[in-house]
């Protein structure tokens, strides 16, 4: 049986559209205050297909739970998995379709 006041589906899905964008806008103003900067404390997982297409890309994430994207510039993936590293930004892309925002950058000598 269904519940009164049950929201249709195509409501549902109008609200989830809404909170999307919502939540992009606000990561992208966020991220546009701190382009071109250094994080600190990036938690380093594993080696993945970067913005260019090759595997030559680490992936982590920040104390706030934002992605990063580091180019490795020829250090070994494994060297720094599971490492806490600097990394310094040089921009960021909003991928729309997942709703996600990634810092993109490399690893920096602390």
């Amino acid at each position: 049986t269904r519940l009164p006041g049950v929201v249709s589906g195509a409501i549902r899905k109008s609200r989830a559209r809404t909170l999307q964008e919502l939540s992009l806008n606000r990561l992208t103003r966020l991220h546009a205050g701190r382009r071109d900067g250094l994080l600190s404390g990036v938690l380093l997982e594993g080696a993945v297909s970067g913005p260019d297409g090759t595997r030559n890309w680490i992936s982590g994430y920040t104390q706030d739970y934002q992605r990063v994207l580091l180019s490795l510039k020829g250090r070994d993936a494994e060297s720094l998995r599971n490492q806490v590293v600097f990394a310094g930004v040089r921009n960021w892309i909003l991928d729309r379709p997942s709703g996600e925002v990634s810092w993109i950058g490399e690893v920096q000598d602390a």
